[in-house]
Parts: structure tokens; C-alpha cells; sequence
């Protein structure tokens, strides 16, 4: 590297050095072809420091902040003064404060303290308990505004009307788009200064950044995704209950409303219960909808906060593992094994229900 001082080169219009023998500046095609190539670029400074390009024009002056001893073993943070050591643990920690530590580690066996880290340690246990509640509550709500949803349309579209092939079409129509791109549609129609939701309405809501608005329009999202498969289930049990049931109860003056709630409903539920908790089991670990509809936001980053407000368990343990600089494979491993143990009891209670180990032995 040759290090120029001013008066032994001109710049020209483009700010480029000329007149230095042996160098010919790139032209505009060819830095737009090496763009990689001269962001990859460092170049060290007498001082310890390095220059490093940022775009074809731009460079950034960077400074090493943390030094390590090969002979002791101890890393020194030159702008604080810290000093880390091995914690045995797979971290870099801090002397005074074996709390403080850096991340990423490394790969190390630890036997259970990760999971005791999500219960002992308050940074991760609030989050964490803020989101196993609200991933109970997405897929209970998810669930039960589907089902409820579904069992009213397809009761309505069990009597004799005009165009009900029409109108069936018309409730199954989400099945015949792919899931993701309705959920980008949705995305877009919430957008708050071209959606629209607000263009319809004249109003510029900001769906994304209300956390309790972004929880209701997941949710909304959601029941239009789920909505036709909860239409045809429901359908198809109203269809396989025996009409002699409703023609004895109308026999002893059971009214419409009363057929529906002491003989249709209880059996529905009966017929539909594995299927009831496959979907809530399912929502449990809905992970194409949050992170393409929210992302997981509203996040309040000012204070700190790891965890989005419409953050599910499997998104938040997503985030832990690839997301910002504090990496942490070893607890998004002990989120993910809680995932596995509720989703397999719930799917082990539901072959339990519909008892389908009973009929292969």
C-alpha cells in the first residue's frame, strides 16, 4: 500500500488521484464490477488501525477495540479496559463481572444451564414469558375464531339458498392462492400511508407499530388463511350427523337454537376435537405468517427489548439463534426442544382423542 501526502497528487473532476505513476483509477463499469471485491478490501494504518471501503467513493477509518494475549489468554477491550477471560462455559466474560460477557461463544456442553438461564436470567425470562403467553393466546385465538367462523358459514350455507355454489366458491377462494402471497397482499393492504385499509377508510392507522393492532390484524390475517379448511370440516360434520336426531328433537319442541346448542354442537366437537388441536398445534408454530406479515413487530428497540410484540415462540427462538450480534444458538436450542415437547403432547392427545393407535393395534 503507498501512502500519498498532499502535493504529490492531483484530483480531478470525478475526486479521483492523478498523476501518481502506476496508478489508473477504476472506471464507473468496472467499480460497479468489483463492488464486492473493494468492500472486502482493508488496509492498515501505521497506528494499528484500518481503512476499509464502504462503497466505490466512501471509506470508513476502523478502529480495533479488543486485543488478545495468546500468552495469558485474555482478551483486553482497549476502549473501555475491560479484560475478558474463558469462562469455561463457552464465553468470553469479564473479570470483575463474570455477567458481562461477549458474544457469540462458542460451541461447548453445558448440560442444563441453558435452560435455567431462560428462568434465572431477568433480560431473557421476561421476554420469554411475554411470548410463550402470547403464543398460547394466538393459537387459542387463532383456533377459536376459525372454528366459530367456520361453524356459522357453514350453517348458513346448509339452508336452501339462491347461488349458495356461488357463495361456497367464494368462501374457499383463499385456498386457491398460496398462503405467502396472500399474506404479502395482506401486508401491503395494511400499509400505512399506501394500503388500502387506510385509503378505504381515509385514515392513516399505523398498523405495524401498535402492538395490540398488530396482534389483531395477525389474527384477522390469520382467520382469512384459515377460514375455508374450518368451512369444509364443519361442513362436512353437519353432514354426518344423523337427520333422525334433529327430526326427534324437533318431535319434542326443541326449538332451532337449542338443536344446535344440546345436539349439533356437543357432537361437532366430538367429531372435530383432533382436528381442533392439530390446528392449534399448527398456529403453535406459525412461522411463515409472523415473519412475513410483522416480522415479529412492533420491537421497542430503545429499551432494549429482544422481542417483538407479535413475536411467537418459534420466530423469538429464530431471532435468538441468527439475528443481531448476541447470537446464541445454545438458548435458541433449549426454546426449540420446549416447542417439540408441547407440539408432541398436543399431537399425542390428539391420537389419544380420535384413538387412532386403538384401531392400528
Amino acid at each position: 500500500m503507498v501512502v500519498l501526502t498532499p502535493g504529490e497528487f492531483k484530483v480531478n473532476a470525478q475526486q479521483d488521484a492523478v498523476g501518481v505513476a502506476g496508478f489508473i483509477p477504476y472506471t464507473p463499469d468496472q467499480t460497479a464490477n468489483l463492488d464486492s471485491v473493494i468492500t472486502s478490501a482493508k488496509f492498515p494504518m501505521p497506528d494499528g488501525n484500518f481503512i476499509q471501503p464502504q462503497t466505490g467513493t466512501s471509506a470508513a477509518l476502523l478502529t480495533q477495540t479488543v486485543h488478545f494475549d495468546g500468552a495469558t489468554g485474555l482478551l483486553t477491550d482497549t476502549a473501555s479496559g475491560k479484560i475478558y477471560k474463558d469462562n469455561g462455559n463457552g464465553n468470553f466474560a469479564s473479570v470483575k463481572n463474570p455477567a458481562d460477557k461477549l458474544y457469540p461463544g462458542w460451541k461447548t456442553f453445558n448440560k442444563f444451564q441453558n435452560y435455567a438461564h431462560l428462568l434465572t436470567d431477568p433480560t431473557v425470562r421476561g421476554p420469554f414469558i411475554g411470548v410463550f403467553i402470547w403464543t398460547f393466546a394466538f393459537a387459542v385465538g387463532s383456533v377459536l375464531l376459525m372454528f366459530g367462523f367456520g361453524l356459522l358459514l357453514a350453517i348458513a350455507l346448509d339452508q336452501n339458498l339462491r347461488f349458495k355454489r356461488f357463495y361456497r366458491s367464494i368462501v374457499i377462494l383463499p385456498y386457491a392462492i398460496p398462503s405467502f402471497m396472500s399474506i404479502l397482499i395482506w401486508k401491503g393492504m395494511f400499509n400505512t400511508q399506501f394500503g388500502a385499509v387506510n385509503g378505504l377508510f381515509h385514515t392513516h392507522i399505523d398498523f405495524f407499530n401498535s402492538p395490540w393492532l398488530a396482534r389483531m390484524m395477525v389474527l384477522l390475517v390469520n382467520l382469512w388463511l384459515g377460514l375455508p379448511y374450518f368451512y369444509l370440516i364443519s361442513t362436512g360434520a353437519l353432514q354426518a350427523i344423523p337427520a333422525d336426531l334433529e327430526e326427534a328433537a324437533e318431535m319434542d319442541g326443541a326449538t332451532a337454537s337449542q338443536i344446535l346448542r344440546r345436539i349439533k354442537l356437543p357432537l361437532l366437537l366430538q367429531i372435530l376435537a383432533p382436528l381442533l388441536i392439530s390446528s392449534f398445534a399448527f398456529n403453535f408454530n406459525n412461522f411463515s405468517l409472523i415473519y412475513l406479515l410483522t416480522g415479529g413487530g412492533p420491537t421497542d428497540v430503545l429499551n432494549n427489548q429482544t422481542a417483538g410484540a407479535t413475536d411467537i415462540l418459534i420466530t423469538y427462538t429464530y431471532k435468538t439463534a441468527f439475528n443481531g450480534a448476541s447470537q446464541n444458538y445454545g438458548l435458541a436450542s433449549a426454546i426449540s426442544m420446549l416447542i417439540f415437547l408441547v407440539v408432541a403432547s398436543l399431537y399425542l392427545w390428539s391420537l389419544r382423542r380420535s384413538r387412532v393407535l386403538d384401531l392400528v393395534g
